[in-house]
């Protein structure tokens, strides 16, 4: 019986600190990664391989570079898009139909190339795709406001190496031309259908990522099992 209440402990901890599931989007496997070259503020699209919308975000994991010589505190505004224009000319808005944007703390970040990851984290609120392909944008702001850090401070992290769940055009947009307007067709890096991927490093999930339990609650938790088993008659 007590090799049971110790087993059934165990999967609670199991539980609560399980493995992610759910994975949408996934680029973050690439062994070569840099913080992007223009600007704090980057856009980059995805979409499904395979099966059609509507898709539902519910936490999402990325990283940022802090690319100067000293620390900035920092935070992430985070906006999803529901239509990129892929093709668009030079002068031609890429990204359109906002789902949603929020902002989130990263705290400080070391300086001299360091570099921050998020961990898989819920989204404040879900964002639905109504189908199969999306844009998310990710702007590095100073903490507490929404003034960009700077160019040569802390920046997206980009990944070089093709997703491994999910799809995307082997490109992405920097806000260099017209800072804080729309992405156009002339800010994108990297050309369609060439290689090398130079992409956001960025996992989207549909599943909502469990508190961890933390010792006080295992405690707790423990000591009420063994109550109610002490309370059992014999």
């Amino acid at each position: 019986m007590r090799k049971s209440l110790l087993t059934g402990i165990v999967s609670v901890v199991a539980l609560t600190a399980g493995a992610h599931a759910g994975i949408i989007y996934d680029s973050t496997v690439s062994s070569i990664t840099a913080g992007s070259i223009f600007s704090s503020n980057v856009l980059d699209d995805g979409r499904l391989v395979s099966g059609s919308g509507p898709v539902t975000f519910r936490a999402m994991n990325f990283a940022v570079q802090n690319v100067d010589s000293v620390a900035h505190t920092v935070d992430a505004v985070v906006t999803f898009w529901n239509t990129m224009s892929l093709g668009a000319g030079d002068d031609t808005v890429v990204n359109s139909g906002s789902l949603g944007s929020f902002q989130y703390p990263l705290g400080e970040i070391a300086p001299d190339y360091a570099i921050h990851y998020t961990s898989l984290f819920n989204l404040p609120s879900a964002i639905t795709v109504p189908d199969s392909n999306w844009g998310v944008q990710i702007f590095i702001v100073n903490a507490g406001t929404t003034t960009e850090s700077g160019t040569n401070e802390v920046v997206p992290l980009l990944t070089y190496e093709a997703p491994t769940v999910g799809a995307t055009s082997e490109a992405y947009w920097e806000d260099a031309y017209n800072p804080y307007g729309s992405f156009t067709g002339k800010e994108q890096v990297g050309a369609n259908g060439a290689a090398p991927y130079v992409n956001l490093y960025l996992q989207l999930s549909d599943t909502v990522v469990p508190e961890p339990m933390t010792a006080a609650g295992m405690m707790l938790l423990t000591g009420h099992i063994l109550m109610r088993r002490s309370r059992r008659p014999l």
